[in-house]
């Protein structure tokens, strides 16, 4: 099916007026201040585990392998909010974090993970 005749353009505009436009914010200053707040703990958590995965000890699953990064020990959707919270956060290689992910009876019997805070 084709048009016959183009699309009018409604809405109150005089011809030759442009639409006005502002530029995008790149982030809002919501995400501004909690990416901060983030970066920080980050660094806490980091400075507190001592650099080192958590799971390292563990004999069954993965070897270590890949950055460190820190991870939620209950996860967002579970604990609103608890990405920033420095008990909730955990270091982690990226190896054990995702076959944390894979396999989460593999995290809940290593303590890696829990169903809930009130545990």
């Amino acid at each position: 099916m084709k048009r016959k005749k183009p699309l009018k353009r409604t809405g109150g505009l005089k011809p030759g007026e442009g639409m006005k436009r502002s530029p995008l914010a790149q982030q809002s200053s919501k995400r501004k201040a909690e990416t901060t707040t983030r970066t920080n703990l980050r660094k806490e958590v980091l400075e507190r585990d001592g650099y080192t995965c958590q799971a390292k000890h563990i004999q069954e699953g993965p070897e270590c392998w890949g950055p460190l990064e820190v991870d939620e020990i209950v996860s967002r959707a579970r604990r609103p909010g608890g990405h920033l919270d420095p008990e909730n956060c955990q270091v982690l290689c990226r190896g054990h974090n995702r076959y944390k992910e894979d396999d989460p009876e593999w995290a809940l019997r290593h303590g890696l993970a829990r169903n809930s805070w009130d545990v």
